[in-house]
């Protein structure tokens, strides 16, 4: 469920300076039939001269990598979900996990004796 928002919030943009490198600001605040909610969130990112060029991407792909590269690490560390991270990355689920094989990230995310553990208890 969304949150709720005073309002005063009513299609405001909501933000925060947390200085350099990156800044943030929150999208505006729009009304839904459960009250309102906020739209992406929106990223300054300050990248040295030369970074784009050296891994050879224009900025789209830049963003798209950097995405998917911190959805894999996030669900690598157990923060989020499979469905969560795809969402960050701006995958469909099953592109998601394509996607883990090339960064070397098990889909599962069971250690070896938990996965032995949870065997034990279905057999």
């Amino acid at each position: 469920m969304f949150p709720e928002f005073p309002e005063s919030h009513a299609g405001r943009s909501v933000g925060r300076s947390v200085g350099a490198p990156a800044d943030w600001k929150l999208g505006l605040l729009s009304r839904g039939s459960g009250g309102y909610h906020l739209g992406m969130v929106h990223l300054t990112l300050e990248m040295p001269e030369g970074v784009l060029a050296a891994l050879r991407k224009d900025p789209a792909a830049f963003l798209s990598e950097l995405r998917l590269a911190a959805a894999v690490k996030w669900y690598e560390m157990e923060e989020v979900s499979q469905g969560r991270a795809a969402e960050i990355a701006g995958l469909t689920r099953a592109e998601f996990l394509t996607a883990l094989g090339r960064f070397r990230v098990s889909p599962f995310q069971y250690t070896p004796a938990e996965a032995l553990d949870e065997a034990d208890r279905a057999g």
